[in-house]
Order: C-alpha cells, then structure tokens, then sequence
C-alpha cells in the first residue's frame, strides 16, 4: 500500500532547488508537481505543496508574481515596503474613510465601506461591510503583514497579493504606494534610487545607524546607535536604563562571537547584529535580543522584532530559506514565542551560564551542535 508523503522537508528541499536552479524563472505549479513528484517516496500530494508553497510565499521564501507561477525573491529596494509603518499609515487612513464613509470598490465590482476599527488585544484590525449586501470582511494585521511580505518578495509587482478582492482594493485605496496597473496588477511605486556611488552607513530596520564591520573584528555599537526605548518618564533614568541594556547587549554578542564561535569560523558586523560562516556552512545570521526582566509585553515585542530583521537580512542578500536564521535571548524565553520563531523557520536559542541552549521546536544547525 503506498501511504501518502506529506513530509514537509521532502516538499520543501525540490522547491527550493527547483526555484534556485534558473534564478528569475517562473515555475508554473504544474511544473513544480512534476519536479517534486518524481524525487520523493510515497504518494505525491498537490494539495500538500499548495500548503508548503502558501508557507513560504507568505514568509517571502518566495515570489508568487501571478497565480499559479512562483520564483525565487527579487529584491527590490525601490520598492520595498514596511510592515509596521504602513501598518500605522493603513490604520490612519481607514479612519479617515470611515468617518467621511468613503467607499471603496474591489476588483469584482462589490462596493465596501470601512464599518469599524477594532483592538484584538494585540493589533488594530479594520472590518469591513458591503454597501449591497452587508456581508462583512476583516483585514487583520497578519492578513496585511502577508501581503506586505508577498509584494516586497515580488519586487513591487504581482497579480493578487491577497485572496480576498475586497482587502487587494483595500490596500490600495488606503496606501499611497500602492495601486493597481492595465491588467489588475498591484504595483508599488518606486521611490528614489538611493546614490550608491557615496559611502552610505547601514540602517537596521529599527533605524539604528551602522557601519559594516571588517571579518573577525570586533567593535561594540555606540549607546546612540541603540534601538532600546525605555518606558521610564524620567530623562536620567532613561539614560540608565538604556547604557545598561546596550551593554547587556554587547555581552550578548560577545559571548557568541568569542565563546561560541571562535575561531571555528569567519565572523563580520552590519546592520545584523553578526554574519557568520565556515567552510560547510557559507552564511548564518544571528540577531542579540535582550529583554527586560518580566516584561511579557517586551519579550513579545523584541521577538516579533527579530522575526522582521531576521527575515529582511535573509532577503536582501538573497537564497532566502536556505540557510540558518538565529534569534539569540537572553534566556529562555516562553514556549509559545519558541513555536512561533519555528513556524517562521527560526531557529531560538538562549544563554545558559557558559552554554548556548537551543530550543527543541527546530533541529540545532549541524555546524553548531559542537559549538554549545
């Protein structure tokens, strides 16, 4: 009897060779079945790599231009997008729609009003209603964070970055950058080439300024440079307060960079937090997060902002979803946040006295299970 094969690495593994082997190609779904289908045991299921290719379209893995068509990411900076600032933008403007009762009108015809803007408890979330037929649609933030990830992945052009007609028009009616083209696409407008003949200092995602740094030198960032904003009203305790996490920080970094590490491989400074390689394994980014003693709000906080820098380093040097992506704490952080680094293919490891302990939600990356 031959048992069907729904083994995630088995899908996962040919795709991404298949979408590396001719970067820039489109792959038509059917090709990809095709590819996969003849390399794997047990009974091939479309159904299943439609499952693993919404996995990592939705994480920016890779591109899905147009429906049914996927390619590796192409970078875009003209073009990128992000999330938590157009977040707050999205959530401005949805306002303003709903008090003039503005309407908005999707790809199929339907007209929509913004109903209300609501809190879940965590984020903000806009619900929808049809002028004709009051049947209501809600774009969460995760909703928006998805299709944000899809069209920075695409490079600023695809065909629906979202199922839902309803959230495509809603997105470009509520966001500036975004509109649709002659044939329905949704396109994000080019913003200014930056001047790549001048020297330029990094810039993280948190909007921190740093210099690259120069292979297996270490230099420990400037209190200035700090992303920390602590919640202390008090100007001389927020001084504090922030000197003491940057150096917690710096510890944290040191400790990988000169316990864990070594010599056993090539280490370099950026806007990630450190780039390290070896002979077997050619890249691995970490990203330090330190976390204020009992504060869930900023241990969810500092984990969510790992996930974005994590993911947007992996992206612009491109062959995302290849190689090994670490958010290192602290200490051990809660269960939940470990599972949710996994699902994004992080993977989660802590400072333990004079060992770095891995979670056990992902395999410890080989290169580095000698090294704890």
């Amino acid at each position: 009897m031959v048992v069907e094969n729904r083994h995630a690495p088995d899908y996962d593994v040919n795709l991404l060779e298949l979408l590396h082997s001719i970067p820039g190609e489109q792959f038509s779904i059917d090709q990809i079945s095709d590819f996969i289908s003849s390399r794997i045991d047990g009974l091939f299921v479309r159904h299943y790599l439609r499952i693993r290719l919404f996995y990592h379209s939705s994480r920016g893995r890779i591109a899905n231009p147009k429906r049914k068509h996927y390619r590796v990411t192409t970078p875009n900076e003209s073009t990128r997008l992000i999330v938590d600032d157009c977040w707050a933008e999205f959530i401005q403007n949805a306002e303003i729609f709903q008090e003039n009762r503005t309407t908005i009108a999707d790809l199929s015809g339907k007209i929509w009003r913004i109903l209300q803007i609501q809190d879940d408890g965590e984020n903000d979330y806009v619900e929808l209603v049809s002028v004709e037929s009051e049947t209501t649609a809600t774009i969460t933030f995760e909703h928006f964070s998805n299709a944000i990830t899809r069209l920075n992945a695409c490079g600023g052009l695809m065909e629906r970055p979202d199922r839902r007609h309803s959230h495509i028009a809603t997105f470009c009616a509520l966001l500036p950058r975004l509109q649709f083209d002659e044939n329905g696409y949704t396109v994000v407008t080019k913003i200014t080439e930056p001047d790549t003949t001048s020297h330029q200092p990094m810039t993280s995602v948190d909007g921190t300024k740093r210099e690259q740094g120069e292979w297996n030198i270490r230099r420990k960032r400037a209190i200035h440079e700090f992303d920390f904003e602590p919640q202390a009203m008090d100007s001389e305790h927020r001084i504090l307060l922030t000197r003491e996490r940057l150096e917690r920080h710096e510890l944290l970094v040191d400790f990988v960079w000169f316990e864990i590490l070594g010599d056993s491989f090539d280490r370099l400074e950026g806007e990630f937090d450190l780039f390290s390689k070896n002979r077997t394994t050619p890249r691995i980014l970490w990203e330090m997060k330190t976390i204020q003693s009992g504060d869930d709000a900023d241990e969810k906080r500092q984990v969510r902002k790992a996930v974005s820098q994590l993911l947007y380093y992996d992206f612009k040097l491109g062959e995302t979803g290849i190689h090994p992506l670490i958010a290192c704490f602290e200490h051990e952080i809660s269960s939940t946040l470990q599972r949710f680094l996994a699902s994004c293919n992080i993977h989660c490891c802590w400072k333990y006295g004079s060992r770095l302990i891995f979670s056990n939600q992902l395999p410890t990356p080989s290169c580095l299970a000698r090294n704890r």
